[in-house]
């Protein structure tokens, strides 16, 4: 239910990380327990949190001057994309509206639910926005939502332009990220159906692209993307021969393929 994931998330969440920030950017530090690399090698002083730019769209969802106010949640706190649609918008003083099992899969039900609380930031995969989009209810409710976050799957052209057929000043943006990355290491806010792509890395992030062989291919090469940086985990647990399989370190950095 929606109160038991918000007491989890200011409960037992919060005494098991620590993020501390404050009013002047000075700094974004989490648990080393969790992440020890953030001890290891984050300068003392960031721009912004953790180092982001306007142009990184954590920053201007969360941060900018254009940020939306309230977010729509529909993941479970066991699965990853809850740490983007609850516990990011709330620690950025955010409104948080949990949708219920039965507004996931209702599209005139979860239409209801985001005109009701306004709702102006919006999650979901690609598949998903476009089966609600063929209920008339939904496409109604899309017209009040600020930005759509997409991710998980291939972001289709066809989508893109029935959302702004809808909405022509709705921010698209197409993220990319796997659990192990901490989901969302890239993206791009959409300007084209012509030019879909995830972007490039995030604050503290980055990408090299391996040949076979374990050599740095130039840009635009072909081979095997590796991501970088602060965002890759420690690896999986319990399960020692997979973690070293797909977690090492490159240029000093961790990193996963």
């Amino acid at each position: 239910s929606a109160g038991h994931r918000i007491a989890y998330l200011s409960g037992v969440a919060w005494k098991r990380m620590l993020f501390v920030g404050n009013s002047s950017g000075r700094g974004w530090v989490e648990d080393t327990l969790f992440n020890p690399h953030y001890s290891q090698r984050l300068p003392p002083k960031f721009p912004t949190v953790l180092g982001a730019q306007p142009a990184d769209f954590p920053y201007s969802l969360y941060c900018g001057e254009k940020r939306g106010h309230t977010a729509l949640a529909m993941s479970s706190v066991s699965f990853d994309m809850s740490v983007f649609d609850s516990l990011l918008p709330l620690m950025n003083g955010m409104t948080v509206v949990s949708a219920t099992e039965k507004e996931i899969h209702d599209p005139a039900a979860m239409a209801r639910l985001i005109k009701d609380n306004g709702v102006d930031t919006f999650s979901a995969t690609p598949s998903y926005l476009t089966n609600f989009l063929g209920f008339e209810e939904f496409r109604d409710a899309v017209k009040g939502l600020h930005t759509l976050v997409s991710g998980a799957e291939v972001f289709p052209p066809t989508l893109y332009t029935a959302l702004k057929g809808i909405s022509p000043e709705i921010n698209i943006i197409n993220g990319y990220g796997p659990t192990e990355c901490t989901m969302t290491c890239a993206s791009k806010n959409l300007k084209s159906e012509h030019s879909i792509t995830i972007g490039g890395p995030g604050a503290n992030t980055a990408f090299y692209i391996l040949d076979r062989f374990g050599n740095i291919l130039p840009p635009y090469g072909c081979g095997e993307l590796i991501i970088c940086g602060e965002c890759v985990g420690r690896g999986y647990i319990g399960l020692p021969e997979k973690t070293a399989a797909s977690f090492f370190r490159l240029r000093g950095l961790p990193a996963y393929h």
